[in-house]
């Protein structure tokens, strides 16, 4: 019976330590019981020391999927966000935002995000290739690739940027002005 159930995910609730016995048994209390107040209390436990990408990650998809938290799940993938280094780290979190949710919105200030903290020519060059295949934005790509030609770092990675530019744009005569910059 459920106060059998509920009696015992109590008790497994004693005994969780880390950050992912508490987004299991979140899960666990929201889908056996239908409890999403206890559910909440317990993905909060674990979001509160945790500052593991890939537990954020899996917890904002939790959220999303048990509670219908957009915004919560937003704050995750913010907090992910201000973690990420290079393109490869924003592409990882924009690829996870995508299989975890259809919010447009959301993925979007996530790549503002990343065009905010991006500097090197490459990752700006990737972050374009994203813009333009997720948002089929080539005014904002363009935007993105006059940040790499005026990155720092452009003269080791021209011909990528210019290949890139080329390909995402089929501007050919920026691609050149890049090529012999």
């Amino acid at each position: 019976d459920e106060t059998k159930v509920r009696n015992f995910l109590k008790k497994m609730e004693d005994n969780c330590d880390t950050t992912s016995d508490y987004i299991k048994l979140g899960t666990t209390v929201n889908d056996v019981l239908g409890d999403e107040g206890w559910a909440r209390d317990l993905f909060q436990k674990s979001q509160a020391d945790c500052d593991d990408r890939a537990y954020l990650l899996t917890l904002a998809g939790k959220v999303l999927a048990s509670l219908g938290d957009e915004n919560w799940a937003g704050e995750l993938y913010g907090k992910v966000a201000d973690q990420c280094a290079d393109s490869y780290q924003y592409e990882y979190l924009f690829n996870m935002v995508e299989q975890q949710s259809d919010n447009k919105e959301m993925l979007k200030k996530l790549h503002t995000k990343a065009e905010e903290r991006l500097s090197n020519a490459k990752d700006l060059s990737s972050l374009a290739e994203s813009v333009a295949r997720r948002f089929d934005s080539q005014d904002w790509a363009r935007t993105i690739y006059k940040k790499a030609v005026e990155a720092s770092d452009l003269q080791k990675v021209k011909f990528d940027v210019a290949a890139s530019v080329e390909k995402v744009l089929g501007d050919r005569s920026l691609a050149g002005t890049i090529r012999n910059s």
